[in-house]
């Protein structure tokens, strides 16, 4: 990172800000293409709280999926908090920011009970707090991808 002063060190202010994001942007590669989506996502934590696991539900079939199917590596960005800095002088406008950025190996999930983990992650990350149960049916109609983050930093810049 550039901008050392600026980089987030604590895991739990990390994790905070993926709390805290409403969306993050899924970075793929599509053939010789760039290609990127906002999704929503939950995520869980390993057992020493240090590794996490984002999933993201959807289609069983599109670009998104065929993207991961040809090359699993994947990078994704959270921002929680964005603000325009304006100011008198048109180069010294800023952006005030907290954010994460990450990279892993995605894989689609076929197993039902890893497909349900994923949608308890996601439906405890925006607040449902209601019974945990899927119909068969409908397991069968969602894809669950799931990322084994091995890199992921936050960065900030607040007044």
């Amino acid at each position: 990172m550039r901008r050392k002063e600026r980089e987030i060190t604590d895991f739990e202010e990390i994790i905070k800000i993926l709390d805290e994001s409403n969306f993050l942007t899924l970075a793929m590669i599509n053939g010789t293409e760039p290609y990127s989506v906002p999704v929503n996502f939950g995520y869980k934590l390993d057992g020493d709280r240090k590794r996490i696991q984002i999933f993201i539900h959807g289609a069983t079939e599109g670009t998104k999926l065929n993207c991961i199917k040809n090359c699993p590596r994947v990078s994704f960005s959270a921002v929680s908090y964005s603000e325009i800095g304006e100011n008198k002088e048109p180069c010294a406008w800023t952006d005030f920011y907290r954010s994460v950025c990450g990279k892993g190996n995605a894989s689609i999930l076929e197993d039902a009970d890893e497909k349900k983990e994923g949608l308890i992650c996601i439906l405890k990350k925006y607040g449902y707090k209601g019974p945990s149960v899927f119909p068969a049916i409908m397991i069968k109609k969602v894809s669950m991808i799931r990322i084994e983050v091995d890199d992921l930093t936050g960065k900030f810049h607040e007044k």
